[in-house]
């Protein structure tokens, strides 16, 4: 008999008692958000929430990401989905988090600052 948590509780007790993981969880609501088919890849979600090394398989653990394929770039990075993004991103919120502030890896503000210093 397979146990169903409640992924936001779960996220909830995540951020509470770890909260160095939450820049991670918003790069992976915010990329699922953007995704056409709701897939994240593993560096992607790093990069973006500039936490280079950090590995999403503690996530899954917890059953708040699953494996979506196999692995990319000869096996060193994972493929996974959010199991219940809506869940993931009320706990977020509930937490005090804005899940579509700009994280300091997001392209697109690096693009602007850079734009910016340019002139």
């Amino acid at each position: 008999m397979e146990i169903k948590t409640d992924l936001r509780e779960v996220t909830k007790e995540l951020l509470t008692r770890q909260p160095e993981w939450a820049p991670l969880l918003l790069s992976c609501v915010q990329l699922a958000q953007e995704s056409s088919d709701g897939e994240l890849d593993a560096s992607a979600v790093r990069n973006r929430a500039q936490r280079i090394g950090w590995p999403l398989a503690p996530l899954k653990g917890l059953g708040i990401v699953e494996k979506a394929g196999p692995a990319r770039k000869k096996g060193h990075v994972g493929v996974y989905r959010l199991c219940e993004p809506k869940a993931i991103e009320d706990a977020l919120v509930e937490r005090g988090y804005d899940v579509h502030a700009k994280l300091p890896g997001d392209f697109f503000d690096l693009h602007r600052r850079w734009r910016r210093g340019a002139s």
